[in-house]
């Protein structure tokens, strides 16, 4: 008997325990403005990007020295490099660095699924 696949699609990472599922393997798409603003780093050079929940978590990779953008609620925040903004992203400072990145829905997002896989993977073994 073949195993029944199913698509689930969750429109904010606040919803994400109503469709939590241990055998879930979790694509986490955040179209307005958090991977896109990834995607462009990425095409001008950037070498890693690390996406944290919150202003908090950004704030001390930025005083460890790292380059950070954040923003919320599509504003961006004060003191820090980057917004969420692609348009940001778009300069040659960004070349082999490491960015860590925090906004309000897409970085919620990965860290809500970020162990979903992770999970299935070991009840496998």
């Amino acid at each position: 008997m073949e195993k029944k696949l199913t698509v689930d699609v969750c429109l904010s990472p606040y919803l994400y325990p109503v469709h939590h599922r241990e055998d879930a393997i979790v694509v986490v798409i955040d179209i307005l403005r958090a991977t896109s603003a990834m995607c462009t780093a990425f095409h001008h050079g950037v070498e890693k990007m690390i996406p944290v929940a919150t202003v908090e978590e950004a704030t001390k990779y930025k005083q460890q020295g790292f380059m950070v953008g954040a923003e919320r609620n599509g504003v961006a925040l004060e003191g820090f490099d980057f917004g969420n903004s692609p348009f940001s992203y778009m300069t040659d400072k960004i070349k082999g660095q490491t960015i860590v990145i925090s906004t309000t829905n897409g970085t919620q997002a990965i860290e809500a699924a970020k162990n979903a896989h992770q999970e299935y993977l070991v009840k496998l073994r």
